[in-house]
């Protein structure tokens, strides 16, 4: 196997990490939505945890963003920014780990 094919079976499988990453989110979220607990509590959580990081940063434009991203549109942006994040992350990673793996196992023994 060369590195190419190694990187491009990498990419696929972190794809693949990817779509399995946003089903079991998907999945917990509706577990949660089931077993009680309504999508207020869930957004109230995820702005208590926004406020927190706020509170321990003394920059007022950082603050300020913070504060923003605990609104209902910045949610959206912050959920969908973690989510392009994590693509990307599974993405490289498994490309590089792929790439490499393909390249060590190309070598042939000496005689």
């Amino acid at each position: 196997m060369s590195a190419g094919i190694g990187a491009r079976l990498g990419a696929l499988i972190g794809l693949l990490t990817f779509v399995s990453f946003l089903l079991l989110g998907t999945l917990r979220f509706g577990l949660a939505l089931a077993l009680g607990q309504n999508g207020n509590e869930i957004r109230e959580e995820m702005v208590k945890q926004v406020q927190q990081i706020a509170a321990r940063n003394p920059d007022p434009q950082a603050q300020e963003i913070m504060r923003w991203f605990a609104t209902s549109e910045g949610l959206v942006v912050l959920v969908g920014l973690s989510l392009f994040l994590f693509f990307i992350f599974f993405l490289v990673s498994a490309t590089a780990t792929g790439a490499v793996t393909g390249a060590l196992a190309d070598k042939k023994p000496r005689e």
